[in-house]
């Protein structure tokens, strides 16, 4: 059983932490004159695709240090090394969301089977009860009649 608001909900976080990351990639490079924008935008709803944005932003960040690298004083080098990690940081966050999510996600359906095992295991044992109870009637009436015509013949 597929439960679409939580898919949906979880491409919308995906989607927005991706998009958070690629503005912060954009809002840095349009602050500095002297650099050349790099747009890259790889995004994918697809968790398994997951992957692709996070490197994608983990490449830009990269270019942009490599970019900013010769030219800028080391108070911005130190600020650039802050942003790749803080970029680095909140993909790895992001991912580990997502994975967080997908677990408990699986979890939930795991605990439901297991729900449905055990009330039809339930059933089952109802039921083998009630045969046994069956049988044994059917035995008891059984050995009735083999007694009475015993006695019949005596």
């Amino acid at each position: 059983m597929v439960n679409f608001t939580s898919k949906d909900t979880e491409t919308k976080m995906h989607t927005t932490k991706i998009n958070q990351g690629n503005i912060a990639l954009k809002r840095d490079f349009f602050e500095d004159a002297k650099s050349k924008i790099l747009m890259i935008l790889c995004e994918s709803s697809d968790p398994k695709e997951l992957h692709k944005p996070i490197s994608t932003l983990e490449y830009g960040a990269k270019a942009k240090g490599i970019v900013h690298g010769t030219q800028t004083p080391v108070k911005d080098k130190a600020q650039g090394k802050d942003f790749f990690s803080a970029v680095m940081l909140g993909s790895r966050i992001a991912a580990m969301d997502q994975f967080i999510m997908k677990l408990q996600m699986e979890n939930k359906s795991k605990e439901r089977e297991h729900n449905e095992a055990h009330k039809k295991l339930l059933e089952k044992e109802e039921e083998f009860v009630l045969l046994r109870a069956k049988l044994e009637l059917m035995e008891g009436r059984r050995s009735e009649t083999n007694d009475m015509e015993d006695w019949s013949l005596q």
